[in-house]
């Protein structure tokens, strides 16, 4: 799974490579949301990630398919055993690759537990590696909050009916992880933040996701800064 360009007409072409204007840069992060500002990447702050650099409003970047092979083997914060064991996707052999910024499902066999696969260079694995980097999640038994209450994705920052957002705890990776060290994130409860984005999922029970200035890639740019600043925070060691 690797980043490609894919776009309106008039941009890059599917299977191609990317024209001049998409590629990577490293950034120092700040923290924003909806509003004033909202144009720029949001993060932790203070920490330098690399993010898709968009400079046409046409051109998204989506990711390549990966086998069963490289996701069990991209997982940082599990053991080799536990990747072995999790159930892929229920419909794995039908993902809409097209429509994806990176992989997260909840597990067929566990549904108290999640799991997020970053593409290759999203952010760098252990050790520098380049290749795709896999989160593994638990997902708290009960979301006790009201389903009157409005919540937010904080990857894509969609609104949702509270229940429609989960916390998720991810193991920091290493030794960190095995002392009970964890890392929190609210996200989409089905992890299917690049549906939302463009607009082929709805949030249940709420209008249609809120209107912005920001165009489709740049709306996915954001997302993708958000999911590597928390990679980031796992797989650092405080």
């Amino acid at each position: 799974m690797s980043w490609r360009a894919r776009s309106s007409p008039g941009g890059a072409v599917p299977g191609q490579a990317p024209p001049a204007r998409y590629g990577f840069r490293r950034v120092r992060v700040r923290v924003c949301g909806p509003g004033p500002g909202a144009g720029r990447v949001r993060g932790v702050a203070g920490r330098v990630i690399r993010v898709p650099v968009f400079r046409s409003a046409r051109t998204v970047a989506t990711v390549e398919p990966l086998t069963e092979k490289q996701i069990r083997a991209s997982f940082v914060n599990c053991s080799k055993g536990e990747a072995s064991r999790m159930k892929l996707p229920a419909d794995f052999g039908r993902l809409p690759w097209d429509d994806l910024d990176f992989l997260g499902w909840r597990d067929p066999g566990a549904p108290l537990r999640a799991h997020l696969v970053l593409p290759p260079g999203a952010v760098p694995g252990p050790g520098g590696d380049a290749g795709p980097v896999g989160i593994a999640l638990r997902v708290p038994e009960a979301n006790r909050t009201s389903a009157l209450k409005t919540s937010l994705c904080q990857i894509c920052l969609t609104g949702h009916a509270s229940s429609g957002v989960a916390l998720l705890a991810a193991p920091r990776a290493g030794a960190a992880g095995r002392e009970g060290n964890t890392v929190g994130i609210y996200v989409c409860a089905d992890l299917a933040c690049p549906l939302y984005l463009r607009g082929k999922r709805q949030p249940a029970g709420q209008r249609p996701r809120y209107e912005e200035s920001l165009t489709l890639a740049e709306r996915v740019a954001r997302a993708g800064a958000n999911l590597a600043a928390f990679a980031t925070t796992v797989l650092s060691s405080r």
